[in-house]
């Protein structure tokens, strides 16, 4: 064990935030209304064609909420990346003021 201080990799901080953040961006675009909407067309007058009319902004709303949760969650990562870098930073330079010759 070396002497770091802190044991946090920020690269794969880093790298988590971007997956995460491109799996929000797939998510946010997922289009429900065509697939639906072709439901409906399918079986009009019936209850199940009524419930995909209706299932299209419930659906949509969730999609768009699963995004934004994984948006703060990359977001989360990506600051705790910076934050560790920033300790990191100010501890080494701390450091060298200690073992600086008087």
């Amino acid at each position: 064990m070396g002497n770091e201080i802190l044991q946090a990799d920020a690269e794969l901080l880093r790298a988590l935030s971007e997956a995460v953040r491109d799996q929000s961006a797939v998510i946010a675009g997922i289009e429900m209304s065509g697939i639906l909407a072709d439901a409906a067309a399918a079986r009009p007058g019936s209850a199940s064609g009524s419930a995909a009319v209706r299932a299209g902004d419930p659906i949509t709303a969730r999609y768009r909420a699963t995004s934004a949760m994984l948006t703060s969650m990359a977001d989360a990562a990506q600051s705790s990346a910076d934050s560790y870098d920033a300790v990191e930073v100010a501890f080494r330079n701390r450091l060298v003021t200690y073992q600086a010759p008087v």
